[in-house]
């Protein structure tokens, strides 16, 4: 039976708005909630309530090995990906940060392709992956950089593999827990990374500086914002879009997050929108639609990909 286009619709619109929006909740959250543990608390909260959802309405809990598949995914997409930006933003300007989170989608593309042998992208993917990129290298101008710190270089090694690890990830869970309900995946992988970063938190000495009664109203918002919109609804979306749409579409949000974060944050931190940064929009968003209906395209015959040898073609 074939899926309602309005759920297709509904699940890319919560990716692209809630998870746009997380920039300024996260901001908030961390403002007297320290990061590891601001992320581990939201996503295991989120995953425990998935969880216990799913085996209220009957779904079959995972079993060891799937858990052992759960903690793997969510230690690409948790504790490598998002931790590893967390760490990494202390000694890397975030534009460069934002910058390198764009190649997602070139990543997503690329490992679909060469590690699980599904289609060979096309030239529209790559025209509109190119697009998004250079839309994001009009949109970020990055400041100053110091390099005087030792752990520079490290930093930007993780805040670039970042992206790869949360393709990789996604790309796991799809292929191995592609079978399960997806409240049942979604709840394990976001219980793993969850418990997996208040791990993390701990041995970085974030607890012991931590102070319940510090944490303010607006921290405490944000944080239910993310547990309930974030967490739940947009990553449930992800990752149900991951098992009905082709993830080079899907990884479209990395190009337009960032651009409602702008946009979020010139309405409510008084930011200026300067001609610059409409163009780098409107690339971007050409970009997302070129890769969106490229299906759609009457390319010549010539131009069109082979198919690949083996996997699901497009």
């Amino acid at each position: 039976m074939p899926i309602p286009r309005w759920r297709i619709i509904a699940a890319f619109a919560a990716v692209y708005l809630i998870w746009g929006s997380s920039y300024l909740a996260i901001r908030i959250a961390i403002e007297t909630v320290p990061p590891f543990l601001s992320a581990g608390v939201r996503f295991g909260i989120a995953g425990i309530m998935l969880l216990v959802w799913a085996r209220s309405h009957g779904q079959e809990m995972p079993s060891r090995k799937e858990w052992g598949t759960g903690f793997l995914s969510g230690a690409f997409m948790f504790v490598f990906a998002s931790g590893g930006i967390a760490w990494a933003t202390q000694y890397v300007p975030s534009g460069i940060t934002a910058l390198l989170n764009a190649t997602l989608p070139v990543w997503m593309v690329l490992l679909d392709w060469l590690v699980y042998h599904h289609a060979r992208p096309g030239l529209p993917t790559f025209t509109g992956l190119s697009l998004g990129i250079v839309g994001l290298l009009l949109l970020i101008e990055p400041g100053p950089m110091s390099t005087a710190s030792p752990l520079y270089g490290i930093a930007m090694l993780i805040t670039a593999a970042a992206p790869i690890s949360w393709a990789a990830g996604s790309l796991l869970a799809r292929e191995k827990l592609g079978g399960r309900a997806p409240l049942v995946t979604t709840g394990m992988q976001l219980t793993a990374g969850g418990l997996l970063l208040i791990v993390l938190s701990l041995f970085s000495g974030e607890v012991h500086t931590f102070q319940l009664d510090a944490v303010s109203l607006r921290s405490s918002l944000a944080l239910l914002y993310l547990v309930f919109g974030s967490s739940i609804v947009a990553f449930g979306s992800f990752m149900w879009l991951m098992r009905v749409e082709d993830p080079g579409r899907v990884s479209t949000y990395a190009f337009v997050n960032p651009v409602l974060a702008l946009y979020l944050g010139s309405l409510l931190a008084d930011e200026a929108l300067t001609p610059r940064t409409l163009l780098a929009a409107a690339i971007i968003l050409s970009g997302v639609l070129l890769i969106t209906y490229r299906k759609r395209l009457a390319l010549p015959r010539w131009l069109r990909p082979r198919p690949a040898a083996t996997g699901i073609q497009p």
